[in-house]
């Protein structure tokens, strides 16, 4: 049930429940056991708790918890932290979309440990990135690492999967991950460049920034998570396991772009990839590690109609470059490609007038 003011000093009061999933809603103002239920339920036991989640999170260890409060998450990230151990899993869900997506930059600073976002053409990957950012320092302050499993952001909500890892190594590893991102405004190229770095926009790959007549084309975001929000083994066996599932046609369709896109992702931060011309191509060094997904609308010719997408990941994929569509927008996709190697690859897809 709801908790009241009255409920903070109360000692938390627990009672077992078996429920199924017809009658888990009416679970939320009783702590009855309930018995049978309809055939085909799924029929699981557990224990019921009425008291402050801050509370319960510091007294009791879980191998596995889901976060999703109304609106941010951060309130509860310390006392997420405080008690887990090595391995568990931590689901975070929040609802604020109005900060998340640059909306209300003032609130993004408050409630996600200071960073700077406004909006970007890849907004949906920001979100995710900025609640990272959170859990990760969370972590951090109880000498814990995170090791992101899967991340999405649909709708009005943004959600991160993380497991947790021990050991102030593996906090330092993860705070090293925390870095500044430079945005252009005027192509949409994005670069993440370490906190204590001395370069800045240099490290845009564009030329914008560099042209005395454009002015500060630049913005700084962040800091930010710039690690991988995939784990690719991970996904692969979501997809085994979701066969058995009565999924909807579009969540198994998420899935399978997200398996596309975290393939991309690793390859392109592990530093090297194929050139893809020839079968027994070298592997030669990528040109854009971390790589963020681009916008086909904003690259196209102005006039022409918008291209297939299908032909424009051929086209990356004959100029050597890792691509897939972003599960983030059915509209962008994510390469390694530069963002001049995207647009060329963009507008030699355009179908003629």
């Amino acid at each position: 049930r709801q908790c009241t003011d009255e409920d903070d000093n109360v000692e938390p009061r627990a009672k077992r429940a078996r429920v199924t999933t017809s009658e888990f809603a009416s679970l939320t103002t009783s702590t009855e056991s309930v018995d049978g239920g309809d055939a085909g339920d799924h029929v699981a036991s557990g224990t019921l708790f009425c008291c402050d989640v801050n509370v319960l999170l510091h007294m009791q260890a879980f191998d596995f918890i889901h976060l999703d409060p109304f609106g941010t998450c951060s309130p509860y990230l310390d006392a997420t932290m405080s008690k887990s151990g090595k391995d568990a899993v931590i689901a975070v869900t929040c609802t604020d979309p109005m900060s998340l997506l640059g909306r209300q930059p003032r609130v993004a600073a408050r409630h996600y440990s200071g960073i700077r976002i406004f909006k970007t053409s890849f907004e949906r990957e920001l979100a995710v990135r900025a609640v990272l950012t959170a859990v990760s320092h969370a972590a951090a302050r109880y000498s814990k690492g995170v090791h992101p499993l899967y991340a999405t952001s649909r709708e009005h909500f943004a959600t991160v999967v993380v497991r947790l890892t021990r050991g102030a190594t593996q906090a330092d590893t993860c705070m090293d991950l925390v870095q500044r991102l430079f945005y252009c405004e005027l192509c949409n190229e994005s670069s993440f460049t370490p906190v204590h770095a001395s370069k800045g926009c240099e490290s845009l790959a564009c030329q914008c920034s560099k042209d005395p007549a454009d002015g500060r084309a630049w913005q700084e975001l962040g800091p930010v998570w710039s690690g991988a929000v995939f784990d690719s083994d991970f996904i692969s066996k979501m997809k085994e396991c979701s066969v058995a599932l009565p999924l909807s046609k579009e969540a198994r369709c998420v899935l399978d772009t997200m398996a596309g896109e975290a393939v991309v992702e690793a390859k392109a931060l592990a530093g090297m990839i194929k050139c893809g011309k020839t079968p027994t191509c070298d592997l030669r060094p990528c040109a854009r590690q971390g790589a963020l997904y681009y916008p086909v609308n904003k690259h196209g010719v102005k006039g022409y109609g918008v291209p297939k997408m299908a032909l424009i990941l051929e086209n990356l994929k004959q100029d050597g470059h890792l691509a897939a569509k972003s599960h983030f927008d059915a509209n962008c996709i994510r390469t390694t490609a530069t963002v001049a190697e995207f647009r060329s690859a963009v507008q030699r897809s355009c179908p003629s007038k």
